[in-house]
């Protein structure tokens, strides 16, 4: 199987959580997999709609291809916590503050309501999974978690090269300069010297 059959299974699941989760009150949106980038988020949702076909415009969910290697109950919930950004989207309910990606109450209040477990972090209320009764509905809806065995490689973080900078210090100030430094602070008339 492949990335097609992960996508024909994310377009069905988000069809019958629609109907069944959000009272069918979402509309279409385009289901993708497309590659992280830089970011560190599993899935993500769109504000503004980025897909058109003719005149009429899609909001985007798009699911990590480098996070499929996750359990289907992960997948789903993923889904399900963007789903639940386009349900607030559609009620102009303002649920991530700042540009950090914080997810405020407003989030938590709908994504418990639909049967997330909601657990706050550092990006406040974003870590969802599925609750035992979404769980059960998810096993109930037929759906092929095999068609999750195609992802994204990782790639390897590269380790970070030593910093060239170095801390100099005299009896009032902390200096770091890329290169040798023979100075004496202007405050307490001391010469900065190479911290060991």
């Amino acid at each position: 199987m492949g990335v097609q059959e992960a996508i024909k299974e994310l377009n069905d699941l988000y069809v019958r959580a629609n109907r069944d989760l959000f009272e069918d009150q979402l509309p279409h949106a385009e289901i993708t997999i497309q590659s992280k980038g830089r970011k560190n988020a599993v899935g993500w949702f769109t504000t503004d709609k980025v897909w058109k076909n003719g005149e009429t415009r899609y909001h985007e969910i798009n699911l990590s291809a480098e996070h499929l290697d996750r359990s289907f109950e992960e997948i789903a919930s993923t889904l399900i916590h963007e789903m639940v950004h386009l349900a607030n989207s559609e009620e102009a309910v303002k649920d991530v503050s700042g540009s950090n990606g914080y997810h405020n109450k407003r989030f938590m209040v709908r994504a418990e309501g639909v049967g997330l477990i909601v657990e706050k972090g550092k990006h406040g209320f974003a870590y969802t999974s599925l609750g035992d009764n979404l769980k059960n509905w998810l096993g109930r809806q037929g759906a092929d978690p095999e068609a999750f065995n195609t992802f994204r490689l990782r790639q390897e973080t590269k380790q970070k090269k030593p910093t060239k900078m170095q801390k100099y210090y005299c009896g009032c100030t902390i200096l770091r300069c890329a290169t040798e430094l023979d100075a004496s602070c202007n405050l307490c008339g001391e010469p900065f010297v190479l911290e060991d």
